[in-house]
């Protein structure tokens, strides 16, 4: 008779982690590993292409980031995160205005519906639809999408895409002067790094 009672409680207990978890892909587009902050917290090294996931409960809030390119994981300085208010399943993007490590998108893994669900995407220094400190005052969720550079997916079942350098390579930082070198002086070429990679190493090309 005890057996056949507690039978229900552990399927009850396997099965509801699984049913309020939301799953997070990471993926790494810069031409380099780079390494993965979740809050704070380095989860270790994303190589290049490499995609990685975690799951968070339905309710989540935090930022999904990297240092490279310049950023700090330990203080958030110079750093371009990713960030979720998992209470109003809300997303957005925060830049910091000295410098604009990486470039970021966060696509739900859900159709755009009205308005809501759209992707958000930063990978310059151009970008005007993302904050330049983290909100601390979310307003609660309406029958109307929020305005940029607030987003909202509304849903209990709604998984994320996030892509450092969706365009394929770091972005200039927000305080960098470019000088253009032409070759030998001829202002009909110039020299740059192949790919649009970044790295030591990578061989340049006229």
């Amino acid at each position: 008779m005890m057996r056949s009672l507690l039978l229900p409680f552990v399927a009850l207990a396997l099965w509801a982690p699984h049913a309020l978890a939301l799953l997070y892909t990471i993926s790494n587009n810069c031409g380099q590993p780079i390494n993965l902050y979740i809050n704070g917290v380095n989860e270790g090294s994303l190589g290049i292409n490499g995609v990685t996931t975690r799951q968070f409960a339905n309710n989540w809030s935090g930022f999904i980031y990297t240092d490279a390119n310049g950023g700090d994981g330990a203080t958030g300085a110079r750093i371009t995160r990713a960030g979720f208010y998992g209470e109003s399943n809300y997303y957005y993007i925060v830049i910091d205005t000295t410098r604009l490590n990486t470039g970021v998108r966060i696509e739900p893994q859900v159709p755009i519906n009205n308005g809501f669900c759209a992707p958000d995407m930063c990978d310059n220094g151009a970008c005007n639809s993302v904050y330049q400190f983290p909100p601390t005052d979310f307003s609660p969720p309406t029958s109307t999408p929020p305005s940029p550079p607030l987003f909202a997916c509304p849903g209990n079942n709604v998984g994320y895409k996030v892509t450092f350098c969706p365009s394929g390579g770091f972005p200039p930082a927000l305080d960098d002067n470019p000088v253009a070198i032409h070759p030998n002086g001829n202002t009909a070429k110039c020299l740059d790094v192949r790919g649009n990679v970044l790295a030591n190493g990578t061989p340049v090309q006229m």
